[in-house]
């Protein structure tokens, strides 16, 4: 995924080349889309900036599972995309309102930035919930299947491939050919990969709470019956923490991707200016997820907020 592919100032201008009608007319209006990443980028870099900062102050009680180390690596990237990428498109918005030329080269370096750091926040998350689904489906293979070894190899390998991938931008590779590899190979892979996630998730978590109501019905100790009411209250709310965190991650995704291979490979659906404005929409709305995440997981659970509050208290 990246802003690229629905950039209206780069990718659109090949797709008018290629498909000879006006979409240029259809992009959305630059003043409010400005607006919309200056109050954005701020408020991404406060939330995932704490979010690394409390790994950092508390990294050798947080970072001792491989799952922590995914949300580690999607924080980085959610801080970069808030930090660079965002105020760069309000700028980019900005000077379309104020009919400024933009520079190719900025352009390609926005777009090449989004490549990695968007993808890299959703590969990490993907990551995550698999993770997850493994550590619920198979515990005791997964401590042998996943260290944290091999979870900092996966994360170096996705921040690798993503660094390469977007450097294929400043090459003679055809435009076009591009957008459709991102388009196949990151985009809609991950959005398969995370709903499939989703719903494996949801099957397991209900087989499992079937056989934990079918263990209390039988006869047991009263300890033995409090014990699990705890422990089934705890994994109620992890199981809540990781739907939120898979679903805030698929919904934005699955509209934008079933709309841009709409646009991409429907000649009726690239002259609908309704859809091409929903693009548009959807497009800007993913950033929202890069906002959501650390208040959807790290700030739910309890261990999180006691290490920023000792975090912010000088450990006091």
């Amino acid at each position: 995924m990246s802003f690229l592919a629905g950039n209206d100032s780069f990718s659109h201008q090949h797709q008018q080349q290629q498909h000879h009608h006006p979409l240029q007319q259809h992009q959305m209006i630059p003043l409010p889309s400005a607006i919309f990443f200056t109050c954005l980028a701020p408020v991404t870099v406060l939330g995932n900036g704490f979010l690394l900062l409390t790994f950092h102050r508390n990294s050798a009680s947080l970072l001792r599972t491989p799952s922590n180390f995914f949300i580690f690596s999607m924080a980085w990237a959610n801080f970069l995309t808030g930090f660079v990428l965002q105020p760069l498109l309000a700028y980019h918005y900005y000077s379309l309102y104020l009919n400024e030329n933009r520079p190719l080269l900025l352009r390609k370096v926005m777009s090449a930035f989004s490549i990695v750091t968007m993808n890299a926040s959703i590969f990490s998350v993907c990551a995550f919930s698999w993770d997850s689904f493994l550590a619920l489906t198979r515990p005791i293979k997964h401590r042998k299947w996943m260290t944290i070894r091999k979870a900092k190899v996966v994360i170096a390998c996705v921040w690798f491939y993503q660094i390469g991938f977007a450097s294929l931008l400043f090459t003679n590779i055809p435009l076009s050919l591009f957008l459709q590899v991102d388009l196949h190979l990151n985009t809609t892979l991950t959005s398969t990969l995370l709903l499939v996630c989703y719903v494996c998730l949801y099957k397991a978590f209900k087989q499992r709470e079937r056989k934990r109501v079918k263990s209390f019905n039988s006869p047991r100790p009263q300890i033995s019956f409090r014990t699990g009411k705890r422990s089934s209250k705890s994994e109620r709310r992890m199981r809540m923490i990781i739907f939120l965190f898979t679903l805030v991650t698929t919904i934005p995704i699955l509209p934008v991707t079933v709309v841009w291979h709409l646009t991409w490979y429907c000649s009726e659906c690239q002259r609908n200016q309704d859809l091409v404005l929903a693009e548009k929409v959807l497009n800007q709305l993913v950033f929202v997820k890069f906002v959501l995440d650390p208040f959807v997981y790290a700030w739910r659970l309890e261990r999180y907020r006691k290490a920023l509050k000792r975090m912010l208290c000088c450990n006091r």
